[in-house]
C-alpha cells in the first residue's frame, strides 16, 4: 500500500476546478493522460547518469548496492557505522556500542568466508528471518558482494507463509533469531519442505552476536580437516590440550591442527567486547543453546549432500564468522604467525541486473508472492531520494526498528547510510522505541502512522491537562512555530525549541530533525500537530514493494529557490528514476468523481528502473500486472494536479459504494477513526445495502473508564446526591484485564460504551470535513484483539475483511442492530506503544 493516500473525500474533490491533464483537448473521454516524466532541472543540482529514456541509471557511478555500501566505508572509515545497545551488570538496557566502517568491513568480510565455506555464490537463495540487528545487515552485505540473493521474512508471516518460502525458495543458508525459532519448527512439520530442508547448507543463529560456544567451534574445526587447510605451513608445538584432542579425532593426522590465530575471546576483544557479558544483549546462553538443539534436530532429520561434509551445522553467528576466518586466515594471526597471508575472498561482483532481494508481499488476495528487486532498482530508487533533498550527514543517527524484511525500512537504512549517517538498531523493537530515542537521541526516524498516532494522542493529552494558562501559551507557540515554517520553510526555531516546546521535543531525543512516514496514510492534523509541537519535519510520498517502495515523493524542507509546494496535500511528483501515466479504468467510482472534478481520474502506471522485475515462479501473476508496453499497473485510483503532483484516492477496488450513491473508502476511515483516544483497533464495514458505514472497535480501556468515570460523576453532581463513583475493579498495570467486569456495571454498560465511541468518531468525522456519509451508524465491540491467529490479519497485519464479515456481520456474527446485553462489556488491556505496526497491503510498501 502507498504509505501517503490523499484527497480523500467528496467535499475536497468536488471543489476542485483545475484543467485536465491531458496534452490536447478531445471531445471523446480521454482514455489516458499524458506520460509524466522527471523535472530535467534536478539534474542540474544533484548530477546522475540517465539511460535512453532520460530515467536515473546510476548516481555518483554507483550502479550496485556492493558499490553503495563500499563506498560509504572507503570514505569514512573511523565514523562510526553500525550500533546496538548493551545490558548492564543488572541485565538492563544501558550504552550504546558502535562500530566503525574499518571494524564493520572486517565484520563483513568474515561473514564473506562463512558464507563461502558453505558455498554461497551467484543466486544463491539466503533467508533472513530475525530481529533488527548488526548481523542482518552483514549478512545482507555479503550476499551483495557474493552475488546472492536475499530472502528475508516479516515476524508477522504465518507458519504457512513461511511454509511456502522454505518450499518455493530452496534456499542454500537459513539466518534466523532464536526467537523465531518456534515458528520455524512448526513449519518444518510439513511434509512439503521434506526436498527443500535437503538443500540448506548451514544454519546462522542471529541476534547473538559475538557469543561463541568454544567446545562447538572446535569441534567443527576438526572436522574441517586443519592438515588439509593448512599444508605447507609450519605449525610449532607445543599444542594446547584441547587442540590436541581435537586433533586426535582427525583421520590420518600428520601435522598439528592448531590454527595460528589468537583465541575467541581475545578476538572479541580487539572488537571492543571486554566483557563477555556483552557478547550477546539480546539472548541468554540458555535461549541460544536451546534454540540451537531444536535446529540441529531438525537438520538432522535429512540428509544435506550440498553441505559440507554432508552436515547441515548449526552455529551461531560468532562460531560462522570464526571458521570463515579460519578457512580464509582473517582473523587476527598471533605473534608467530604474521607472515601468513590471508586466502583471497572470492568476491563476485553483482551488475546492475543481478537480483538483490526476493520480498514477500502480505497475500491478502491469495498466497503471498515475492517480488524481484535488482541492484539497480535499489540504487536508483536510493539515488532519486538524494536528489530530492533527503540528504544525511556524519551528524546524523538513524534509529531502526521498522522491520528490515520491509523494503521501506531497508530503504531508508541504505540511503542514511551513504550520506554517512551511523544507524542504530533497536534494542527491542516497538515496545522499547520511546526509551531508545531518549537514550540514543536519533535526528532522523523512520515512522508509520500508528506510532505517529501514539505520540499524537500522548501529547494532546498532555496540552489538554495544563492549566488553562498555560495550555494557552503552548498553543501560541505551536502557532507561531507554524507561522515560522509557512515563512522560511525552517522547522527548529531557536527560541522555542529552547523554551516553551523544549519538552516535546526532549520526548523525541531532542535533536530529531525529520521523519519519514510508510505503511499506511496518516490524518493531516496529526502530520501538523507533530510538525507544530516536536519542530519536526514529517515528509510522505508513495510507493509499492513491487518498485523498491517509493515512485513519488515530495521534496524535503529547506530553503530551495521553488515555492514550498510540499505544503500540498500530496505525494509529489515522479522520482527521477521513473515516468508514470494516469490509464482509464472501468470503475463506476473513477466516473462518479470525475464527473465532478476536471482532473482525470484513473489507476496510476509506472514505468522505468526502479520497477520490479516479476513475481519469483508466478508468471500469470505477473503478466497480470504489466502491459504490454511494459507499464506496471499500481492499483491504485489517483489524478495528477497542475504542479504534476499526484494525489492518491484510493485502491481501485477498495471503494465501495453505498446505498445512497455514495463512495468510501473503508481503509482511510480505519486510519482516522485511530485518532480516537477510545479505539485501540477498528475494522470499518459498509456495502451496497447501507447508508452509512459499521464499525468492528477494539476499546482502549483506560480512555474510556476515565471518560465514563467523569459522565458518572457528572450525572450525580446534577442529580445533587452523593457523588461516590464505583470503585476501579483494575488490574496493577491500571487496566481492566478479559477477565474482569466492567467497573460500571449498573450505570455504564455495553450500549454507554458504544454512545461514548460513537459520539467521538462522529467528532473526528466533522474536524476533517468529511460528508456525512461517512458517519458510522453502527459500533460493535470486539471481544479480542484483531490478529493473525484469530484469522483477521494477514501476516503483514492487513485485515482479512472476508473473514471480519464471516465473523462479525455473517448468519452466526453478532447482529449489525446491536442489542443490550445482561453482561457488560470488557476490555483488552493495551500498553501506550505495544500495539503491532501497520503492515504492507497486496504487493506494497
Amino acid at each position: 500500500m502507498e504509505f501517503l493516500r490523499t484527497s480523500y473525500g467528496s467535499k475536497d474533490l468536488r471543489d476542485q476546478t483545475a484543467s485536465n491533464m491531458t496534452e490536447e483537448p478531445s471531445q471523446s473521454p480521454p482514455q489516458e493522460s499524458k506520460i509524466y516524466k522527471p523535472l530535467m532541472s534536478e539534474r542540474e543540482i544533484i548530477p546522475y547518469e540517465i539511460n535512453e529514456d532520460g530515467l536515473m541509471e546510476s548516481i555518483d557511478g554507483v550502479t550496485t548496492m556492493m558499490e553503495w555500501v563500499d563506498n560509504r566505508i572507503n570514505t569514512l572509515p573511523n565514523h562510526d557505522l553500525y550500533g546496538f545497545r548493551l545490558r548492564d551488570e543488572q541485565e538492563k538496557w544501558s550504552v550504546w556500542k558502535f562500530f566503525s566502517g574499518a571494524q564493520t568491513q572486517l565484520l563483513i568480510n568474515e561473514t564473506i568466508a562463512a558464507f563461502s565455506y558453505l558455498g554461497v555464490t551467484k543466486d544463491s537463495k539466503v533467508l533472513i528471518f530475525a530481529e533488527n540487528c548488526i548481523e542482518w545487515l552483514l549478512c545482507q552485505h555479503a550476499c551483495d558482494h557474493l552475488s546472492a540473493v536475499q530472502v528475508p521474512l516479516y515476524n508477522a508471516l504465518g507458519v504457512s507463509g513461511i511454509e511456502l518460502a522454505l518450499t518455493e525458495m530452496e534456499c542454500d543458508i537459513i539466518c534466523i533469531s532464536p526467537g523465531f525459532v518456534p515458528k520455524l519448527e512448526k513449519a518444518f512439520a510439513s511434509e512439503s519442505i521434506s526436498e527443500s530442508r535437503k538443500k540448506i547448507r548451514g544454519v546462522f543463529l542471529l541476534n547473538t552476536f559475538d557469543y561463541i560456544n568454544e567446545t562447538v567451534l572446535d569441534a567443527h574445526t576438526a572436522l574441517m580437516k586443519l592438515d588439509e587447510i593448512w599444508t605447507g605451513s609450519e605449525l610449532p608445538a607445543p599444542l594446547t590440550t584441547t587442540f590436541t584432542q581435537i586433533y586426535s579425532l582427525l583421520p590420518n593426522p600428520t601435522k598439528p591442527p592448531r590454527p595460528p590465530f589468537i583465541s575467541p575471546r581475545e578476538n572479541s576483544k580487539l572488537r571492543g567486547i571486554e566483557d563477555q557479558r556483552y557478547v550477546c544483549p539480546s539472548f541468554t546462553k540458555m535461549q541460544i543453546e536451546s534454540a540451537r538443539t531444536i535446529l540441529q534436530n531438525l537438520m538432522n532429520e535429512s540428509e544435506h549432500p550440498d553441505a559440507p561434509n554432508g552436515k547441515c551445522f548449526v552455529h551461531t553467528f560468532g562460531e560462522w564468522r570464526q571458521i570463515g576466518s579460519y578457512k580464509y586466515r582473517l582473523a587476527p594471526l598471533s605473534p608467530a604467525f604474521k607472515s601468513l597471508e590471508p586466502v583471497p575472498l572470492p568476491i563476485i561482483p553483482p551488475t546492475p541486473t543481478t537480483v538483490f532481494a526476493m520480498i514477500y508481499t502480505s497475500g491478502s488476495t491469495g498466497k503471498p508472492k515475492a517480488a524481484i528487486l535488482d541492484h539497480r532498482s535499489m540504487v536508483v530508487t536510493l539515488g532519486s531520494a538524494k536528489v530530492r533533498g533527503y540528504d544525511f550527514t556524519t551528524k546524523d543517527v538513524h534509529l531502526s526498528y521498522l522491520p528490515l524484511a520491509h523494503v521501506f525500512e531497508k530503504l531508508c537504512l541504505q540511503g542514511s547510510l551513504h550520506g554517512g549517517s551511523s544507524i542504530a538498531f533497536s534494542s527491542d523493537g516497538v515496545p522499547s522505541l520511546m526509551d531508545d530515542i531518549k537514550t540514543l537521541r536519533p535526528t532522523f526516524l523512520v515512522g508509520v502512522p500508528r506510532v505517529f498516532n501514539k505520540i499524537y494522542k500522548s501529547a494532546k493529552d498532555k496540552v489538554e491537562n495544563l492549566a488553562a494558562p498555560i495550555r494557552a501559551l503552548v498553543q501560541s507557540a505551536m502557532k507561531t512555530r507554524r507561522a515560522h515554517i509557512d515563512k522560511t520553510g525552517r522547522f527548529e526555531h531557536w527560541f522555542l525549541d529552547k523554551t516553551i516546546l523544549s519538552s516535546f521535543r526532549n520526548t523525541l531525543g531532542g535533536r530529531l530533525r525529520f521523519t519519514v512516514l510508510g505503511g499506511a496514510p496518516m490524518s493531516t492534523k496529526v502530520k501538523e500537530f507533530i510538525e507544530d509541537a516536536f519542530g519536526v519535519v514529517v515528509l510522505e510520498g508513495y510507493g509499492l514493494t513491487e518498485t523498491a517502495s517509493c515512485t513519488h515523493v515530495v521534496r524535503s524542507y529547506r530553503p530551495i529557490p521553488e515555492p514550498f509546494a510540499i505544503r500540498a496535500d500530496n505525494a509529489g511528483r515522479v522520482i527521477p528514476s521513473l515516468m508514470a501515466k494516469v490509464v482509464k479504468v472501468d470503475s463506476e467510482v473513477a466516473e462518479t468523481r470525475e464527473e465532478n472534478s476536471k482532473y482525470f481520474l484513473g489507476e496510476l502506471c509506472v514505468k522505468g528502473t526502479s520497477v520490479f522485475t516479476g513475481y519469483y515462479n508466478r508468471p500469470e501473476e505477473t503478466k497480470a500486472v504489466f502491459d504490454a508496453d511494459g507499464w506496471f499497473h499500481t492499483g491504485d485510483l489517483v489524478y495528477v494536479d497542475d504542479n504534476e503532483n499526484v494525489h492518491i484516492i484510493d485502491r481501485v477496488k477498495s471503494m465501495i459504494k453505498l446505498s445512497n450513491g455514495e463512495w468510501i473508502s473503508p481503509e482511510f476511515l480505519e486510519g482516522l477513526f485511530t485518532l480516537s483516544p477510545f479505539v485501540q483497533q477498528v475494522y470499518v464495514h459498509a456495502g451496497p445495502h447501507m447508508s452509512t458505514p459499521a464499525v468492528v472497535i477494539l476499546p482502549e480501556s483506560q480512555p474510556l473508564e476515565d471518560e465514563l468515570k467523569k459522565q458518572a460523576l457528572s450525572a450525580k453532581k446534577e442529580e445533587g446526591g452523593p457523588i461516590q463513583p464505583k470503585a476501579v475493579n483494575a488490574g496493577e498495570d491500571g487496566h481492566i484485564s478479559p477477565t474482569q467486569d466492567f467497573p460500571y456495571t449498573a450505570s455504564a454498560g455495553e450500549e454507554e460504551v458504544k454512545k461514548v465511541i460513537l459520539k467521538d468518531l462522529r467528532r473526528i468525522v466533522a474536524e476533517q470535513n468529511l460528508a456525512g456519509y461517512n458517519n458510522p451508524s453502527q459500533v460493535i465491540l470486539a471481544r479480542e484483539p484483531f490478529s493473525i491467529e484469530n484469522g483477521l490479519l494477514t501476516p503483514t497485519l492487513k485485515f482479512r475483511r472476508v473473514e471480519f464479515v464471516k465473523q462479525y456481520f455473517g448468519k452466526d456474527a453478532p447482529p449489525q442492530t446491536a442489542q443490550p446485553r445482561e453482561t457488560p462489556v470488557q476490555f483488552v488491556p493495551s500498553p501506550v506503544l505495544s500495539a503491532p505496526i501497520e503492515g504492507q497491503a497486496e504487493g506494497s510498501l
